[in-house]
């Protein structure tokens, strides 16, 4: 079968109906223009406009800068899709990716420099205070000096010094004239930082604006950079601090269109030196004289609530503004949208999150809002937990970026840590961390199991600390445990969720650290997740869930709006925030460039951030505190203008979901001291949803413990269909048989499949070469969602290397392609028939003449030889091709070569360039094994009056013999759980009742 592939366009959204004043945003090509309004007012589509008009007037470039790589890719898609031949005039960029081409391009040095990552940088700061004596430090710093928080500080003063352009000669002297020890200690530390950076070819964040500002001062790179004629456009201004600043000025002339974005109210970004007064003030002196400088307010609103506008312009009332801007800002929303604002006090905390979680609930069943127009919006991320624990219980999706666990709070990754300092101790290991990777899955208990971990950690050791921690983890088998956890109770479910989500983002910072040796980037990720406060800039950072609650923080709500926002934690203390000012090493008073942060600038800073959280809502607003002995709601909580205000005491909630409600009322049937009448009432409501899509457990037959009547013998009339790649499992497990093929609760990996998908696809066309098939992934690849690069990688290399394997057993076995894919079906009467169906893989023809079947299997796992040979999918193939049901195919009568299991991800042997192969005799001639494999279902004490069919010589052959086995088992429609050695990689291992008593693995 050839496959053909037709590339289709993406096909352009029309252009937007503009407003008058986005229509001169759009069509501006003089001087500079600062364009200003509130969330949701079409500033940035504006500045998309205005790309796309400047594009279509032959601009020489535009140059668009963006705030985030998310807001890049959004820019740049809605950009590129529409103007397809002009995208190469194009450059969509970050203040931060901008600085980074510049450098790394336009340097004298004969290799690039290397831009530190933040663990990277931190790992600098901690190994040069290691090295430093006690001495360099004021005494009374010395407690302090080997903490993590005491390095963080340093790091944030030099960064500090950097942005404000002191050199370290100018902060010692600033330390000497003021009698300021630890500033003089400070310039000490920051010089020898400056050089041990400079040896090592590596500039830090600060240091690389500092250098692409000064690059872009010579006309030839700033020439190649924005041509002359070009048209300059940048996003959110307001969150730029002055080294930032400066490198945009640096694009921008007197005869360069230039156009900024602002949106003084949501500055969020104060605490790394932003300040909307300055980025204003220096979007202003971009003007030309001629031109001069223009101010455009946008003030309508779009898809914005009157009643959730009403609220945000009662907090912005107190936010002072710009010169120019005082109340301009507010948007005019359209009439019809009233929208609602609610405000919740509760007694409880618990009872907060429960609350919450039913109304997201209540909104998607009644209001048919989809999940993903719903968002909870924390102030830290340390109240993640609570929020996505209350959804899951009520089965409300939530998804979180991989950068926003606290990985520090996740037990496996603290366990994974240990880990990996015992890896690099080696025979001097902590005696602690020893204990905690021997009572920890990862060492699985025993001293074998932390010998193996350890073993295959060091054998990476000369490697990335990223390739040591896969090592490990693949060494340990964990992620197949978590993995069957995610398939149990809500509870167990949200832990295995939880940590395995913490795994990858551990595996992301990781990769961060790919200049490092293991050694010292072991050090380095442990101490990147102890110091970790901020998030990190982790690649999952821009991951948006499709179809779930986004669960974030207000700093990462900025630009992004949803139909239903719920703010909660509006308290004293957490918003606005207790923050304390400066620290140990604070240089917030050495010059008026660092001018410390007074207490009203900061309750102003927390002010804007709570404006930028409500702005998020464009129909309804709820927002929430807690008033109990310890918690009482604040001033900003007080001051939200809202038509329904409750105080809630605690109380059961709602049951918005399916499990809580048939728990309930299996409760109450089960209650005899409950009143007759509701036991009743609950065993009809019972009945009534029995049978129905999500309710499969109010039917007591399913209910665990309950035996059934004496003599009760229930069969399914009517013939069974089989299908032939399941009854294996059915063999091994009825009751997982049952969960994964009747029930459909198995949740199999969707990259995994989707690449298994791909692999079958690409073997299927018998004329395409190794090169070309290659060449059809990289084009399908795109399409798959990795949770990490690392894992995409690792993916196609291992794609890659099975395609190889499938190209050199072709060359090996010089068989003739008959079919690929071809359908089977067949029937035979046992009593009450039977009909089999399923698809051949492969179905080829060796030089004597006969037909073999060929299976392609892309597990990672083969099993044995003896397995192999009693595969019942091979061998009812076989059987199909005996009983003619592929006449069509094969003739009428061919002759049975055999049947083969290739396993393409598996070598034949180490080192071997041919995949695992596992032959099966020919049915025809050998009708019966010599080596039968124990099935784990006659073990099944309900099976007794069957037992007679476990000898296969009373069928024409062992696969008939297995197939009339299968039957009578469905026929039964009982599925039990079986004891058997596929129970430790079992996906529904959550509540077996054969686990729960025995361990499940014989």
């Amino acid at each position: 079968m050839t496959i053909s592939y037709r590339v289709v366009r993406p096909v352009a959204e029309p252009p937007l109906a503009l407003t008058g004043d986005q229509t001169r945003v759009a069509t501006h090509r003089h001087g500079a223009l600062t364009v200003v309004g509130a969330v949701r007012t079409g500033k940035t589509s504006a500045l998309v406009e205005a790309a796309m008009s400047g594009l279509d007037e032959g601009a020489p470039a535009v140059v668009f800068v963006t705030s985030s790589r998310a807001r890049r890719l959004q820019v740049r898609a809605q950009v590129a899709v529409r103007a397809v031949t002009a995208a190469s005039r194009l450059t969509v960029t970050t203040i931060h990716g901008l600085c980074q081409s510049v450098v790394q391009k336009f340097s004298d040095e004969d290799q690039p420099p290397l831009v530190l990552s933040a663990p990277r940088q931190d790992a600098y700061v901690r190994e040069i205070l290691a090295g430093q004596p006690a001495s360099a430090w004021p005494q009374r710093f010395d407690e302090a000096r080997t903490t993590v928080r005491f390095g963080a500080q340093v790091r944030e003063a030099v960064a500090a010094c950097q942005r404000a352009g002191l050199t370290p000669h100018e902060v010692r002297t600033h330390g000497l004239q003021t009698g300021r020890d630890e500033w003089v200690a400070l310039g000490h530390f920051y010089q020898e930082y400056v050089d041990i950076l400079g040896l090592a070819g590596v500039l830090d964040y600060p240091e690389m604006l500092i250098r692409a500002c000064r690059l872009l001062a010579e006309p030839p790179v700033l020439s190649s950079v924005r041509p002359s004629g070009s048209l300059v456009l940048i996003d959110d201004i307001e969150d730029m601090d002055a080294a930032q600043l400066a490198v945009a000025s640096s694009l921008v002339d007197a005869t360069t269109p230039t156009i900024v974005t602002a949106n003084p109210d949501c500055q969020v970004y104060g605490f790394r030196g932003a300040h909307s007064r300055s980025a204003l003030e220096q979007a202003r002196s971009w003007a030309s004289a001629e031109a001069g400088s223009e101010i455009v307010v946008l003030r309508q609103g779009f898809g914005v609530a009157r009643e959730v506008e009403r609220a945000c312009v009662r907090i912005k009332q107190a936010i002072p503004l710009p010169a120019g801007l005082k109340g301009e800002t507010s948007r005019h929303v359209i009439p019809d949208t009233v929208g609602q604002v609610t405000k919740l006090c509760f007694t409880d905390a618990e009872a907060e999150a429960d609350q919450i979680a039913a109304l997201l609930r209540q909104a998607h069943i009644v209001d048919r809002v989809p999940y993903d127009q719903m968002a909870i919006l924390v102030r830290k991320r340390d109240a993640f937990a609570r929020y996505a624990q209350a959804c899951e219980a009520v089965e409300v999706p939530v998804a979180r970026s991989g950068d926003e666990i606290q990985l520090g709070h996740e037990p496996v990754v603290a366990t994974l840590l240990a880990g990996l300092r015992l890896v690099r101790d080696g025979e001097n290991p902590s005696a602690s961390d020893l204990r905690q990777v021997t009572m920890s899955p990862l060492g699985q208990g025993t001293v074998d199991g932390v010998a193996q971990v350890v073993r295959a950690g060091r054998a990476k050791f000369g490697e990335t600390v990223a390739d040591v921690l896969w090592a490990m983890w693949q060494a340990s088998g964990w992620q197949s445990r978590l993995m069957e956890e995610v398939e149990g109770s809500a509870r167990v479910a949200l832990a295995a969720n939880c940590a395995l989500d913490a795994v990858v983002a551990l595996f992301a910072l990781a990769e961060k650290l790919m200049d490092m040796d293991a050694a010292a980037g072991i050090g380095a990720v442990d101490e990147a997740v102890r110091s970790e406060e901020i998030p990190q800039d982790l690649p999952r950072s821009s991951s948006w869930s499709a179809a779930a609650v986004r669960l974030t923080t207000a700093h990462r709500a900025k630009g992004r709006s949803w139909a239903i926002v719920v703010v909660p934690g509006v308290e004293e203390g957490v918003w606005p925030l207790d923050a304390p000012l400066g620290g140990l090493v604070s240089v917030a008073d050495m010059t008026a460039e660092l001018a410390s942060v007074t207490p009203r600038e900061n309750a102003m800073a927390e002010r804007r951030l709570f404006l930028t959280a409500c702005a998020s809502a464009r129909e309804r607003l709820v927002v929430t505190a807690v008033s109990d002995e310890e918690r009482t709601p604040s001033i900003l909580f007080d001051q939200i203008d809202a038509v329904t205000v409750h105080t809630i005491e605690p109380a059961p909630v709602a049951v918005w979901s399916g499990a809580r409600l048939l728990g309930e009322l299996r409760r109450v049937v089960a209650d005899e001291t409950a009143h007759p009448g509701l036991r009743q009432a609950a065993s009809q409501r019972l009945a009534h949803l029995a049978g129905r899509p999500g309710f499969f457990e109010a039917d007591p037959d399913h209910w665990w413990g309950l035996d059934p009547a004496v003599g009760e013998q229930r069969t399914v009339p009517g013939p069974v269909v089989i299908q032939a790649s399941q009854l294996e499992s059915l063999f091994n497990c009825p009751r997982r048989w049952c969960l994964s093929h009747r029930v459909r609760a198995d949740r199999p990996s969707p990259v995994a499949a989707s690449i298994g998908s791909i692999v079958h696809g690409l073997v299927q066309d018998p004329d395409a070469s190794l090169a070309q098939m290659i060449e059809r992934l990289e084009q399908q690849w795109a399409g798959l969602e990795f949770q990490a690069d690392w894992l995409a990688r690792h993916e196609w290399d291992e794609t890659v290397a099975a395609l190889g394997r499938y190209e050199a057993q072709r060359l090996a076995t010089g068989r003739r392609l008959v079919a690929t894919e071809a359908p089977v079906s067949f029937s035979i009467d046992d009593g009450g028939g039977i009909e089999v169906r399923g698809r051949i893989d492969r179905i080829e023809q060796d030089e004597t003449g006969a037909i073999w079947i060929v299976d392609y299997k892309t597990g990672r796992q083969a099993p044995t030889a003896a397995q192999g040979a009693a595969n019942i999918q091979l061998g009812l193939y076989q059987w199909a091709v005996m009983r003619g049901a592929l006449a069509d195919l094969v003739g009428p009568q061919p002759v049975l070569g055999g049947a083969q299991l290739v396993y393409l991800r598996c070598e034949a042997s180490r080192g071997s360039t041919l995949p695992k192969v596992l032959d099966q005799d020919s049915l025809a001639r050998s009708p019966y094994l010599t080596r039968p494999v124990t099935l784990p279902v006659l073990e099944w004490d309900r099976l007794a009056d069957l037992v007679c069919l476990a000898d296969q010589r009373r069928f024409d052959n062992w696969a008939h013999q297995r197939l009339v086995l299968g039957a009578a088992i469905m026929r039964r429609a009982e599925y039990p759980a079986i004891a058997s050695a596929a129970c430790r990689s079992c996906p529904a291992r959550a509540g077996c009742p054969v686990v729960m008593t025995t361990g499940g693995a014989r």
